[in-house]
């Protein structure tokens, strides 16, 4: 019998969920010799090479036929090119994101003998927004297990969704720890970082107007806020610097275009600042707490909650700008506050030492095996 896996994801970019998805299956492939598993992606982007080095890699685009099926039928659009597919006999389809739960569903109705797993990466908006409620609710049957990012969406999913908590599991996201890297600054500025795409969810005008009130409060006081992400010459991009200017902060925030190198950039933060208003466990903090970067995050925003405490970070009420901005003050004004960052930041490493890819894939590969006897 094949115990071949078709993972599918919704495109391949330089974000988190593709990012978890690539660095688990260069270790499975690295560490399980008869790991055998294809790519299937509904849109393009720059890590496509990366994963052609795993295993065959498809490509649905605009152009790829599609057989005249659609939704009124009882299918996805993706049907009859998936019927094509699972001719290579999978045993597992694995969607990366919510956004691919229609090539799960295609796939059971093809062959309701397959094994479907949803790695959930999102909560309430980021599902409405990439797939939909209702669209995710009348999915549901169709999946034999979810895998959820943290606790939160496991517990969003059981209560929102009716999903039988023995189908769900929860695999934390987890990353290659970085090798000892030397900050190239030592001077007494404090450096806020924070990253992500210029969306809503990732709140880059909750950190613009952190920088603004800061600076009001402390103007003469060395600080500056980087923000790692987004693509220069877009509209999003242009909205952000627009503000910029127009509060007057061009001196306290820059703007660094996603890059495959965040950790050169996140090595010289003080401390990171996630300011999501909605993210499951976003990997860009793990990277920051293994360089040694105490988290400040908003409560009721997701699953960082369950990494980021009074020891290695600061859990800040949801939105709470002034609160934030009088910590960050707080900060500022400590003649020792590097010193008191670094000791913070030190628990913070020490706390992402527990998030090694390799622990990922030896999770991930016991959750695989699993399924295929169950």
């Amino acid at each position: 019998m094949s115990k071949k896996i078709l993972f599918v994801s919704h495109y391949a970019g330089r974000t988190g969920a593709p990012i978890v998805l690539l660095n688990h299956l260069v270790g499975l492939k690295k560490n399980y010799p008869n790991f055998e598993c294809d790519i299937l992606f509904l849109d393009g982007g720059e890590l496509i090479p990366e994963f052609e080095k795993i295993g065959n890699t498809y490509l649905i685009t605009e152009k790829t036929p599609l057989f005249g099926i659609n939704r009124f039928l009882g299918q996805t659009k993706y049907h009859g090119f998936i019927k094509r597919l699972l001719r290579n006999n999978y045993k597992i389809i694995y969607g990366n994101t919510v956004a691919v739960a229609d090539v799960l569903v295609s796939a059971k109705k093809i062959d309701p003998n397959l094994i479907t797993i949803c790695h959930v990466h999102e909560l309430e908006m980021a599902i409405k927004e990439h797939y939909g409620e209702q669209n995710f609710k009348n999915a549901v049957s169709f999946i034999d297990h979810f895998v959820a990012a943290s606790a939160i969406v496991r517990n969003y999913l059981i209560k929102n969704y009716k999903i039988d908590p023995k189908k769900s599991h929860i695999h934390y996201e987890h990353i290659p720890l970085p090798e000892i890297m030397v900050r190239q600054h030592n001077d007494n500025c404090l450096r806020v970082f924070g990253s992500g795409t210029m969306d809503w969810r990732k709140g880059i005008d909750i950190f613009i107007q952190a920088a603004y009130q800061l600076d009001k409060l402390a103007p003469a006081a060395d600080f500056e806020f980087c923000w790692i992400g987004g693509e220069k010459g877009t509209l999003d991009y242009d909205k952000v610097v627009y503000d910029i200017q127009k509060l007057g902060i061009e001196h306290r925030v820059k703007l660094i275009p996603s890059c495959p190198n965040p950790w050169d950039y996140l090595i010289e933060a003080d401390l990171f600042l996630l300011t999501s208003r909605e993210d499951p466990f976003p990997l860009i903090c793990l990277e920051a707490a293994a360089l040694g970067k105490p988290i400040i995050c908003f409560k009721d925003t997701g699953g960082m909650v369950e990494f980021v405490n009074p020891e290695n970070g600061w859990l800040i009420d949801y939105l709470d700008i002034p609160q934030l901005t009088s910590m960050l003050e707080g900060i500022l004004i400590d003649s020792d506050f590097k010193q008191k960052l670094a000791a913070k930041g030190e628990l913070s490493r020490q706390k992402a030492q527990g998030y090694d890819i390799d622990k990922g894939v030896r999770l991930l590969k016991k959750f695989l095996d699993k399924s295929l006897i169950n």
